[in-house]
């Protein structure tokens, strides 16, 4: 069943559509004449292998593991510090103390001042820096144990980070014998038969 010939599908208009559809109108390629005119300067040379028929020198090229670790190892660190850079070294500051535990070591250099004082007053002035005294230990002691607690909230939930994060492992140490002391048996007799 031949289709009749109409003026849209006449072999040669076909064949034009196809040519106006698929031809390329508009490429165009970058000028990279003086690229190629210019190799670069740090063209490597080429590697002088051993032909694959030649089956000891090949069996050299095997290496062990650590060899190719230590090869991959040097490898990324010849080339990502120029990618990323290095790491410049960085001081460790200690970490900052905050307002209480300013405020404790404030009141304990205070009370040891005021102890220091008591022991070289007179008896009738001894009773008032005694009350003084008194008022510092109080405050001084109700810190600590405003220190004391939130240490201990934080404690608590590291433990539970830790036991969220694996259980088995935290279980474990629960149950662990604590490790202490030195040993002290020899080398020769440490040895098993």
């Amino acid at each position: 069943m031949d289709r009749p010939l109409t003026s849209g599908n006449r072999p040669e208009d076909v064949r034009e559509r196809q040519v106006q559809n698929h031809s390329a109108k508009e490429i165009q390629a970058e000028n990279r004449d003086d690229v190629l005119r210019h190799p670069s300067s740090d063209k490597r040379q080429k590697i002088n292998f051993s032909p694959a028929s030649s089956g000891k020198q090949w069996e050299l090229g095997k290496s062990n593991l650590e060899h190719k670790l230590t090869t991959f190892g040097d490898i990324v660190y010849q080339t990502c510090p120029v990618t990323f850079g290095a790491k410049q070294h960085q001081t460790k500051c200690p970490p900052q103390r905050s307002k209480r535990q300013l405020e404790m070591d404030t009141l304990r250099k205070q009370k040891r001042k005021l102890k220091k004082q008591i022991r070289a007053a007179s008896s009738e002035e001894t009773n008032g820096l005694l009350v003084i005294w008194r008022q510092l230990k109080a405050r001084h002691s109700a810190l600590s144990r405003a220190e004391f607690a939130r240490k201990k909230r934080s404690q608590k939930r590291k433990n539970q980070e830790r036991f969220i994060r694996d259980p088995f492992t935290f279980a474990r140490q629960l149950f662990q014998q604590p490790k202490s002391g030195t040993l002290t048996v020899e080398r020769k007799s440490s040895k098993l038969i």
